[in-house]
């Protein structure tokens, strides 16, 4: 079971959202791949983490903003 806030989880998918970028343009699709999945299951933990009001906080909606770029 995961004990982690929504926030940490979140920080994290950012994080491997910008490694996945940058592994795709330099066209390392192993490593990319392999981001996609650790992302994937990071859904699921963030799905299944207590509901808090990190989505609604400034820290979050910022979080957002960067991760829609």
């Amino acid at each position: 079971m995961n004990n982690r806030s929504r926030e940490a989880l979140w920080q994290d998918y950012y994080f491997l959202t910008k490694e996945m970028k940058k592994f795709l343009n330099q066209n390392d699709l192993d490593l990319f791949y392999e981001l996609v999945n650790q992302r994937e299951r990071l859904q699921e933990m963030i799905a299944n983490a207590p509901v808090d009001d990190f989505k609604s906080s400034s820290t979050g909606q910022e979080l957002f903003l960067r991760l829609k770029q």
